[in-house]
């Protein structure tokens, strides 16, 4: 809501609003505030009531208040009016006057933290340090401070190669001090690889804060510019219209030139936060360190959810947007559980919830509408009572067997690595049933495949471990 008007040349503003009275409504003057030629934000009685009727929080109409030049000399009837909508002594105090002389700290219940893996990582600061070495000593400092219960997630990009690269590593989840080992651990292990789908990274993030009522921000480190022909402008600008998004989008550049460094400030502008260039360790130590102060100041526990996410354990499997076969039923199963089993519950779409009413570990099964269902995650650990989200092409890839000659009837199967006799390919595939030139779906990792032609009793080896990537079609020529 943008109660923002320009005024460019007026000294003396008078505020009217519209009163109760006997005979029905009537203009009052409410007061005068004299503005200075540069001020140019202001906020009416009548922004403020319908921001409290909408439910927008407290903190940000403070913050607006801040920023405005206007004085409130309110009536009772306003006052009440103002009550009625949800209004606060504090509110009320600041609205006649009683403003703090700077911006309260920016408050934030949800951190995303977007963290750059590509290839240029591995290149060198002037220092002669790695950049990869150098951002993973810093990370680790950062989540080291981030305080705890703060709702942090982190999302790195560039891991894998290509352009639909990015991974949400930690969900959006609530961050304790048990939590610091096993982040640093996980950022430790990342190795620099592909490219920079920078605005695909902020897109994922903006999906994490969907729904949700809490204060949010990002802090995203970047060593490039976009690569994937995505507009990480734009989309820092599409998270910029969450009206929770107080703490904003907070880029560090780590390395870049100044004309780069100008491209990837524009990132930050357009999402509302701050820009850091760090060309060394302690540029980037530094820029890190005012992060974290931010946090550490502006880290206020997340108010309970109106739309009731919270307070329940949930996954959910999105839509992917590349093209996958088309889906049956994802289902989640006791751990050990085969292809019969019965689920201990269902989803017939993405983007639906599969909720779990214990903390039990389970297997998440993935089921076609043609072909065999498919194990894509076993154990998956979900104590929290929390909402998961996971995405189809970070948890799955597709094999494809093509070939120029026409081969009716016969049938591609897939077993894991280990499973090298023909006599295993029945009684152990993970997926097969479906023909040349249809793609089976199968989690990351290493597998033979097989091929069954029409007529034949067994099945003849096309390749013994095959690699499949998460996201990527693995083509083999028959």
């Amino acid at each position: 809501m943008r109660a923002c008007h320009r005024l460019a040349a007026l000294v003396v503003v008078v505020v009217a609003v519209v009163v109760v009275g006997s005979g029905g409504f009537s203009p009052r003057v409410l007061g005068q505030t004299v503005q200075s030629p540069s001020a140019t934000k202001t906020i009416t009685f009548e922004n403020v009531l319908v921001m409290l009727q909408n439910g927008i929080d407290e903190e940000i109409i403070l913050a607006r208040l801040v920023k405005s030049p206007t004085v409130f000399t309110l009536g009772a009837d306003q006052e009440q009016a103002l009550r009625a909508a949800g209004a606060t002594d504090r509110l009320l105090a600041a609205m006649k006057g009683g403003r703090p002389a700077e911006a309260t700290p920016e408050p934030i219940s949800d951190l995303a933290i977007v963290f750059d893996v590509s290839a240029s990582m591995s290149e060198t600061t002037r220092d002669g340090e790695s950049k990869m070495a150098v951002a993973k000593a810093v990370m680790a400092d950062l989540v080291a401070r981030i305080p705890a219960g703060l709702n942090v997630s982190l999302t790195v990009y560039g891991h894998h190669p290509g352009c639909s690269a990015v991974e949400t590593i930690r969900p959006l989840a609530e961050f304790r001090d048990a939590d610091r080992g096993g982040l640093s651990a996980t950022v430790h292990g990342l190795v620099p690889t592909g490219n920079t789908p920078l605005a695909l990274a902020l897109k994922r993030v903006g999906e994490q804060f969907a729904g949700r009522q809490s204060y949010c921000g990002v802090v995203l480190v970047t060593d490039g510019l976009e690569s994937c022909n995505g507009d990480p402008v734009a989309e820092a600008a599409r998270l910029a219209e969450n009206p929770w998004l107080k703490f904003g989008v907070n880029v560090v550049g780590f390395g870049l030139k100044a004309e780069e460094d100008a491209s990837t400030g524009r990132i930050a502008t357009a999402g509302r936060g701050r820009y850091y260039s760090a060309s060394d360790r302690a540029g980037l130590a530094a820029a890190i360190a005012d992060v974290t102060k931010k946090l550490e100041k502006g880290a206020k526990p997340a108010p309970l959810s109106s739309t009731g996410r919270a307070g329940y354990r949930a996954i959910v499997v999105r839509k992917p947007e590349i093209e996958y076969p088309r889906m049956k039923a994802i289902e989640l199963k006791k751990p050990g559980s085969n292809k019969s089993s019965l689920a201990v519950v269902s989803a017939a779409s993405y983007d639906q919830e599969l909720r779990q009413a214990s903390p039990a570990n389970v297997d998440l099964w993935w089921v076609p509408e043609a072909g065999l269902p498919v194990k894509l995650l076993a154990d998956v650990v979900h104590a929290e009572r929390d909402v998961r989200e996971l995405r189809m092409e970070a948890i799955a890839g597709m094999i494809r067997v093509t070939s120029e000659a026409q081969h009716p009837g016969a049938e591609v199967a897939v077993t894991k690595q280990d499973d090298t006799q023909e006599s295993a390919v029945i009684p152990f595939r993970i997926s097969g049933d479906l023909g040349i030139g249809q793609d089976v779906v199968v989690p990351p990792g290493r597998y033979n495949v097989w091929l069954l032609r029409e007529g034949q009793a067994k099945y003849e080896a096309l390749e013994q471990g095959l690699e499949v990537k998460p996201g990527e079609v693995t083509v083999i020529r028959y």
